[in-house]
């Protein structure tokens, strides 16, 4: 028995040395860091909004002025003979009713281009025939974002008048003094079966963001410049008041 435990005693003796002579390996110091999600900064200041340009001052403002632009058309009271609206004689003159009106590429390059918010329209006719006045009043409203849309919209690039190349109207320079821009023109035509010759003059004037345009047609003998050109400057007087 003394052999055998001597014998177990050197076995032991040895698998203790040779755990102690195992060596453990170094952990590695450059060994790259593990990539980890980067903390957003919260103190940095404020980065500097997109520059806009500033409301241009003076102007209707489009949003609150496109609720009253039926207030800017004119109205049986705005003239001094008996005139009444007829049926389905006002409307809203929208955008997409100038796309329906002129087509659709060009309604939409010129909506763009001039920055057209909306519009209004007002027919009158005249309750006594008898008298010596336009049959027809007609106005109409439209509203832009900025006064140099609703120039753009007055001038010959896009104003209806310049546009019709094979009814031209008659241009009266000089003719009318309304607004910021103003243009006076009339159409005349002979009835050949009736030998009667029908006039219909027009007045269209910019201010501000607004254009605003009104015609009176009828009967050359019913049809005065003077009669339009005082129902334009009624309106033009309601929308400075309204400034």
């Amino acid at each position: 028995m003394s052999k055998i435990s001597s014998i177990l005693t050197l076995l032991l003796a040895l698998t203790l040395l040779a755990a102690c002579s195992t060596q453990i390996p170094p952990v590695a110091t450059d060994a790259p860091p593990a990539a980890s999600t980067p903390t957003a900064i919260s103190n940095l200041p404020d980065q500097p909004a997109e520059e806009t340009a500033p409301p241009e001052p003076g102007r209707f403002e489009p949003e609150s002025f496109a609720k009253t632009l039926g207030d800017y058309t004119l109205r049986p009271t705005d003239l001094p003979n008996a005139y009444r609206v007829p049926e389905d004689g006002e409307k809203r003159l929208s955008n997409l009713g100038v796309i329906q009106s002129i087509g659709e590429v060009k309604g939409k390059h010129y909506i763009v281009a001039t920055g057209r918010v909306d519009g209004w329209y007002l027919q009158l006719e005249r309750r006594r025939k008898e008298e010596i006045i336009p049959a027809v009043m007609e106005s109409a409203i439209e509203l832009f974002e900025s006064s140099d849309g609703a120039k753009l919209a007055i001038s010959p690039e896009w104003f209806q008048a310049f546009q019709d190349e094979d009814h031209p109207p008659t241009w009266i320079e000089d003719g009318c003094d309304i607004g910021d821009e103003c243009l006076f023109y009339y159409y005349q035509s002979l009835d050949p079966a009736t030998n009667v010759t029908n006039l219909e003059y027009n007045v269209a004037f910019v201010y501000k963001n607004v254009m605003v345009w009104v015609l009176g047609r009828g009967l050359d003998i019913d049809v005065k410049s003077d009669y339009i050109l005082n129902a334009a400057e009624a309106l033009y007087q309601r929308l400075e008041q309204a400034s």
